[in-house]
């Protein structure tokens, strides 16, 4: 019999608070404590399971149904705040160790905005160090390999719109199961009105291009479709979105934050890929 939800939000919320202890105590590399924690979160998560009682259409305690946008279903753990493609208790063995390929491309954009009101100073510093970074850890930076987009005149072109959309095509282009991609981007970061009422602030965020004033911003459903969407299964894309606005800058299904841990997005956009985004900002 399900309980109240008196009861069961009094549950959720000893289990977010013991998450955060649980945070701190794995950044101090307190393992005993962390041990501790998880074990008592796992204690309430089975106790709210059986106070909830079974889901609709025959599903375990706390799991839901969803759809995406193009129809396909998908599973929501309310309880462990998980998500899952198969239907729960049916769930396919983990895939295999993937090998990796030993091929590596990488596109860095840095932009500074020079003479113009919103110029900044350190973005393309910025590309430069991430640049002598990611070589030293085995990314070629021959031109079939590494794209770099700055706007001083140098390295392979402006960041225009154009030329930023144009680069995450070639990035992703030919990529095969153990294949690894970079994106960096450095710069201005904006909102923008959402026009399909798919973000709870309702803005998408966006990225800011050299030519701006004529061609517009880079929004974050175009970065999904054109980059995120695109990376096939066995590729990793790695991102890093140093810039305003940028915590859902790729419009990921999950988000972690320090102190607050996991959060599932209410409209999840999954890639066939495994893609993590690093952001310098939350969207607001």
């Amino acid at each position: 019999m399900g309980s109240s939800t008196e009861e069961d939000d009094e549950l959720r919320a000893k289990i977010e608070h013991v998450k955060f202890k649980m945070q701190k105590a794995r950044a101090r590399g307190d393992a005993a404590k962390v041990e501790k924690y998880k074990r008592k979160i796992a204690g309430w998560q089975a106790q709210l399971a059986d106070e909830v009682g079974p889901g609709e259409d025959g599903l375990p305690a706390g799991w839901i149904k969803k759809e995406t946008d193009d129809g396909r279903t998908y599973y929501v753990d309310t309880i462990k705040e998980t998500t899952s493609w198969e239907l729960p208790g049916c769930e396919a063995a983990p895939p295999g160790t993937i090998e990796a390929s030993g091929n590596r491309k990488s596109l860095l954009i840095g932009i500074n905005y020079p003479g113009s009101s919103a110029e900044l100073r350190g973005c393309i510093n910025d590309v430069s160090r991430m640049k002598e970074l990611i070589v030293s850890r085995g990314f070629p930076d021959g031109s079939d390999k590494m794209r770099v987009l700055t706007d001083d005149g140098c390295n392979d072109g402006d960041p225009t719109c154009e030329a930023i959309v144009e680069g995450i095509a070639w990035l992703v282009e030919g990529a095969e199961t153990g294949d690894c991609l970079f994106f960096h981007y450095s710069g201005h970061g904006g909102q923008m009105r959402d026009t399909d009422c798919a973000e709870d602030d309702g803005f998408d965020e966006t990225l800011i291009p050299c030519d701006y004033q004529s061609a517009g911003q880079i929004p974050d459903d175009l970065l999904w479709k054109e980059l995120v969407n695109k990376v096939p299964e066995g590729v990793r894309l790695t991102a890093i979105m140093d810039c305003c606005h940028s915590g859902t800058g790729l419009d990921l299904p999950f988000k972690f934050q320090m102190g607050r841990g996991w959060s599932v997005d209410d409209d999840p956009g999954f890639s066939p890929g495994d893609v993590q985004m690093f952001s310098g900002c939350m969207d607001s």
